[in-house]
């Protein structure tokens, strides 16, 4: 008798947590239902009365945080993110520990609206530590998850080639499990990567793409913020029609399935395309609407977009101290949220406006900051991709050996009926030897190209800086000289004089030598560290050129010429500068 009552309370038990299951998969249908029918504030309805009739006695608390997780997903996309932000961390503390996957949706979700509120560094922060932990608990799905969501954050930044870097590992990742909801997100991703690197051509091709696989699994979302960027698209490339029919069909489409996180971002596009085509009434009364709902939102990264757009609308209208109040506006905010993308472009057209002003002064204090955040950003990208690129080639080397290595010692305690094996294991390591080379040999081939735009980058701000010193003689004695410095290196290749001493160009310059090795110390470092530098800009320049003929001369020929005394010396500045020896610059060409 005790033994069936044992049995009958233990089967009582399970059927009541199969019912609540039961009970709990309904509801998760329930509001998935709501939510792809575009009836977001249902949703919600819904789960606040579950929410409040939730009892913990009975339920596991994990599922009341699922709960406030989907009523923080409604919130996000009606662009309350505040409100969100709330919601996912009451939901943290009911789920936290449940599972690794479900505790890296949460945080990615939490890290994606900071990372519209502007909040770009802890955005990248919680990213990057859910990307190692995805990558310890081998998580693919949330590895190119996570991938996606660091190349935005990236993008905002103004770091695109990291950016591109991580939407192609995402990407290649979604191949492989062929995951077309999240390939067609990367496509948007990287449609509008394409667009910021003013890649008309290659923007258009993969938004395209991302819209015909959004059509075919329905995902609306997708498809307006694809309709948005081909509305951008086409008012780069001046199509009035096409530009205004996809902004217009994304504004459309987000406010029938109440997507309304885009909506603030389609209105400030609609605006800087009347600015585009010179229909001012109507670019101010958007851009002004723009900026009032991103305030509301607190969506920081896309207000400092429409500071910018508002102060080109003053200045294409003329009204210069209007203008250059919005391009403050677009700084200060820029550096708040470390949206460099966008403020340092307002720097350039601040500068141009002074200059509308005959505030010559300010017009080149500006200019110049503009120069000096362009150079610093396209060192620090220089940097950052030779050091990725060293990173991942000295990490597959060490693979490489530990195969190696492990490969030796089964030699060893395989007995001969296991040589076969053996053979099998060289033949492996042969061909991931091969891929290294391969591997290899691209990543010269990327180092080769970054150099060259680096030095083409690099001549043409020191022409401006150049053609603004000619225009204003009246600067100060400091600027004065160092842009003399930066003209005689340009245009009169006095680093190509072999044995060049600080006071050989101190005479050059008509200017004691304490006072031109500060300038030089301050803005280069060390006089050989700066003559080494443009001589090897001069022969990257040289080298690049294949209608050059002295491109065909030997190594030591060329670096004779531009003034190295010595090989070593030549081989050390050279890959010291560009990651490469010269030949391997050479053969990159080929």
């Amino acid at each position: 008798m005790i033994k069936i009552l044992i049995v009958f309370i233990i089967v009582s038990i399970n059927n009541k947590c199969y019912s609540e299951s039961m009970q709990f998969n309904k509801r998760e249908k329930f509001i998935d239902s709501l939510y792809n029918n575009n009836s977001i504030r249902e949703a919600i309805d819904s789960l606040d009365i579950w929410i409040s009739n939730f009892d913990t006695t009975k339920t596991p608390k994990y599922q009341l945080g699922y709960f406030y997780s989907d009523r923080a997903d409604c919130l996000k996309n009606l662009g309350l993110l505040n409100e969100a932000l709330k919601n996912y961390d009451i939901s943290r503390k009911f789920k936290q520990g449940y599972s690794i996957e479900s505790d890296l949706s949460l945080e990615n979700n939490i890290a994606y609206i900071y990372q519209f509120l502007g909040q770009n560094d802890t955005a990248l922060s919680i990213f990057n530590n859910n990307l190692e932990i995805a990558k310890q608990n081998e998580q693919t799905d949330m590895i190119a998850t996570i991938a996606n969501n660091i190349g935005m954050t990236y993008s905002f930044t103004g770091m695109y080639f990291s950016a591109i870097e991580y939407y192609l590992e995402s990407y290649k990742i979604l191949d492989i499990v062929k995951d077309t909801l999240k390939i067609s997100s990367i496509l948007n991703n990287i449609g509008q990567l394409y667009l910021r690197l003013e890649n008309l051509e290659e923007a258009e091709k993969y938004t395209l793409k991302c819209i015909s696989l959004s059509k075919k699994i329905d995902m609306q979302t997708n498809i307006v913020i694809a309709y948005n960027n081909l509305g951008k698209i086409y008012t780069q490339k001046g199509d009035k029609y096409l530009a205004f029919k996809y902004l217009d069909s994304a504004m459309y489409t987000a406010n029938a399935i109440e997507f309304y996180l885009a909506i603030p971002v389609i209105t400030g596009n609609k605006g800087f395309a009347f600015l585009k085509f010179e229909q001012y009434d109507s670019a101010k009364m958007y851009i002004i609407k723009a900026i009032e709902l991103n305030k509301k939102n607190e969506s920081f990264n896309f207000l400092t977009k429409d500071y910018l757009n508002m102060a080109s609308y003053y200045r294409k209208t003329k009204k210069y101290k209007e203008a250059l109040k919005y391009y403050n506006y677009c700084i200060n905010l820029g550096k708040q949220h470390s949206n460099l993308s966008d403020y340092y472009i307002a720097y350039k057209y601040k500068s141009e406006t002074h200059k509308y002003l005959n505030d010559f002064k300010n017009a080149y204090s500006d200019f110049k900051i503009y120069i000096e955040i362009s150079d610093s950003i396209l060192n620090i990208r220089k940097q950052n991709e030779i050091f990725e690129l060293e990173k991942k080639y000295n990490y597959q080397k060490k693979e490489k050996e530990l195969i190696l290595s492990k490969a030796r010692i089964e030699k060893v305690k395989l007995s001969r009926a296991y040589i076969s094996g053996g053979l099998v294991l060289i033949l492996i390591s042969l061909i991931f030897v091969y891929l290294q080379f391969l591997k290899k040999k691209k990543a010269y081939t990327v180092l080769y190209k970054k150099s060259i735009e680096a030095v083409k980058q690099e001549k043409k701000n020191n022409e401006c800086r150049i053609s603004l010193n000619r225009k204003q003689p009246d600067t100060d004695k400091q600027t004065k000289l160092y842009n003399n410095l930066i003209e005689v290196v340009e245009h009169n290749k006095v680093h190509h004089k072999k044995g060049l001493t600080l006071e050989d160009l101190a005479k050059n310059l008509t200017t004691n030598r304490e006072y031109l090795s500060q300038i030089i110390n301050e803005q280069f470092g060390r006089f050989n560290d700066f003559i080494n530098h443009y001589r090897i800009n001069d022969i990257v320049e040289i080298l690049s050129d294949s209608d050059n003929i002295k491109s065909k001369y030997s190594l030591e020929v060329i670096a004779a010429e531009v003034g190295f005394n010595s090989m070593s010396t030549f081989i050390a500045a050279f890959k010291k500068e560009t990651g490469l020896t010269p030949s391997k610059f050479r053969d990159s060409r080929k």
